[in-house]
């Protein structure tokens, strides 16, 4: 779908007035589509909109892009740690810890050399202390 597209341009140029207009517009059922809105969202630092959206990424199937599940899954980590940063409350650690644990899980088997696994590793040998 042309709006899919063009949500995914306009993100890639930082052109997130553009881009917010078009996600406010033109909502898409869609996984990547919501993966897309996620990152505008993380990048206006709108973390409960990033993290609803990564949620919505996660569960629901893409006609555009077939893996986004790892992508979705990683930015919803990043997004609950961004909330537990800037409301370090208990809550809000055991929900970053969760879902930096769920993504380690799924996809960091073994070693995990990437490095969003090695990032994974990293917040929850923080967030165990």
């Amino acid at each position: 779908m042309a709006v899919v597209s063009l949500l995914e341009c306009y993100i890639a140029l930082g052109d997130t007035a553009r881009a917010r207009r078009l996600a406010a517009s033109e909502p898409v059922n869609d996984g990547y589509y919501y993966l897309l809105c996620g990152k505008l969202f993380f990048a206006l630092r709108k973390y409960d909109r990033a993290i609803e959206s990564f949620g919505n990424a996660q569960t629901i199937r893409s006609a555009f892009k077939s893996n986004t599940l790892e992508e979705a899954t990683y930015f919803w980590a990043k997004s609950l740690d961004k909330m537990y940063q800037l409301k370090p409350n208990s809550g809000n650690k055991r929900a970053c810890f969760r879902a930096w644990q769920q993504f380690s899980k799924a996809f960091c088997p073994g070693s995990g050399k990437s490095r969003q696994c090695g990032e994974a590793a990293e917040r929850l040998s923080f967030l165990r202390e």
